[in-house]
C-alpha cells in the first residue's frame, strides 16, 4: 500500500470514528424535525420521518456551540417569532410566536405540497421578527436570536452562521423512494433530497457568509476550505451560485442542483468544506486532500446503510402571546428557498 493510500485509509477510519462517536467529547449539532404542519401528507408517516432522521445524521459531526433561544429568559416586552414558509400550504412569512430552541439544536419544520415542474424539494433557513428593548438586555436578546452566539454572523462582512432552524417542503407528485434502502430505477431518492435540502437550512447557498465567498466575475466559490479540497476555486451553478456546478466535479457532490433518478447522493468532503467555509466547525477528518473524496463518500453511504434511528417528539412548551409594550422591532428574513430538480435517467 503506497503512502498516499495510507493517508486515504486513515481518513476513512477517522471519518467512521467521528461519525460513530458523535464527533468528540464536545457537543454536536442536532436537528429536531417538527411535524406540526405535515398532517395529511406522506411526510407525516413514521417510516418516512425515520428516513429524515437518517438524513440528519449527516450533520451530527458538526461541533458548533449554538446558544439556546428561550423567550421565557428575558423580561417583556422582549420576544420573538420564527418566520417560515409554511411547508404544506406554502404561505410565506408564517409566524410561530416565542419558539423555544434548545442549545446546539436546529428546529426544521417539514411538510409536502405540489412544488410544480420537476422540483423535488425546497428549503431555507428561517427568518425572525424580534421585539427588543433599547437597553443592554434587549440588544443581547436581539443578537442572541439573530446569531445564537456565532458573532461572525453579525459582522458587516459575515463570516459565520447561527440559524435557529428553518423549513423544508417535499413535492407530492414525485416518484419517491421512501425507504432507507437504495432507490429503484426511475425513483427519486428521498434520503438524498432530504440531505440536500437540510444543507440549505444549514446555510449552504443561503447564508450571507456564503455570498461573501463567491467570485461573481467567474462564477466560482473561493472559500479556503473548499479550494483546499477541490484543488482550485469551485465552479458554481448559475444563475445565483447557490449550488456547486452540475458537472465536472468528482465525486459528484450532494449540493449540485440535480439528482439522477435511481441513484443516491450523500454529503461529500467538498460539501462539508462548503459548510466549513460559511462558519460550521467541521472535523478535519471530513476534509481530506483532493482525491480522497470517494473513500469518504463510501464511508458515509455505508454508515447510513447500517444506521438506525427513531423520531423524537419536541418537548411540549407553553406558548405565550406576543407581549404588549414599547419595544424596538427587527424583522429579519433569510435568503430565498432553494430547490432541487431530479434529472431523469
Amino acid at each position: 500500500m503506497g503512502p498516499r493510500l495510507h493517508v486515504h485509509a486513515r481518513a476513512l477510519l477517522l471519518t467512521l470514528a467521528v461519525l460513530l462517536a458523535g464527533g468528540s467529547a464536545r457537543a454536536t449539532v442536532s436537528v429536531q424535525f417538527n411535524y406540526d404542519y405535515a398532517t395529511g401528507t406522506f411526510v407525516d408517516d413514521p417510516a418516512v420521518s425515520a428516513v429524515l432522521d437518517l438524513a440528519a445524521l449527516q450533520f451530527t459531526p458538526l461541533l458548533d456551540t449554538l446558544a439556546e433561544i428561550d423567550p421565557g429568559s428575558v423580561p417583556a416586552p422582549n420576544s420573538w417569532s420564527a418566520l417560515i414558509r409554511q411547508p404544506t400550504s406554502g404561505v410565506d412569512s408564517f409566524a410561530i410566536p416565542d419558539l423555544f430552541v434548545a442549545d446546539d439544536t436546529l428546529i426544521v419544520f417539514v411538510g409536502a405540497r405540489d412544488l410544480g415542474g420537476t422540483t423535488a424539494g425546497e428549503a431555507a433557513p428561517g427568518g425572525s421578527s424580534i421585539a427588543f428593548t433599547s437597553n443592554p438586555t434587549g440588544s443581547a436578546w436581539r443578537d442572541l436570536v439573530d446569531a445564537r452566539g456565532e458573532t461572525g454572523e453579525l459582522d458587516p462582512m459575515p463570516s459565520d452562521f447561527g440559524p435557529w432552524g428553518g423549513w423544508i417542503s417535499f413535492d407530492t407528485d414525485t416518484n419517491w423512494n421512501l425507504a432507507a434502502g437504495l432507490p429503484a430505477a426511475g425513483q427519486v431518492d428521498f434520503l438524498s433530497v432530504a440531505v440536500h435540502e437540510l444543507s440549505h437550512v444549514f446555510g449552504f447557498g443561503s447564508a450571507a457568509s456564503w455570498d461573501e465567498q463567491i467570485n461573481f466575475g467567474d462564477g466560482t466559490f473561493i472559500g479556503a476550505t473548499a479550494q483546499g479540497v477541490h484543488g482550485a476555486p469551485v465552479p458554481l451553478a448559475p444563475p445565483d451560485g447557490a449550488h456547486w456546478a452540475n458537472s465536472g466535479i468528482s465525486p459528484e457532490p450532494a449540493m449540485d442542483p440535480a439528482i439522477t433518478t435511481g441513484t443516491r447522493k450523500l454529503l461529500t468532503p467538498l460539501d462539508y468544506a462548503g459548510l466549513a467555509d460559511i462558519g460550521w466547525d467541521v472535523p478535519l477528518a471530513l476534509l481530506p486532500e483532493p482525491g480522497a473524496g470517494m473513500l469518504i463518500t463510501m464511508a458515509l453511504v455505508l454508515l447510513i446503510g447500517v444506521a438506525s434511528t427513531r423520531r423524537s417528539a419536541p418537548p411540549p412548551r407553553a406558548e405565550r402571546p406576543p407581549p404588549p409594550g414599547r419595544a424596538a422591532a427587527r424583522r429579519r428574513g433569510r435568503r430565498r428557498s432553494r430547490g432541487w430538480t431530479p434529472a431523469r435517467g
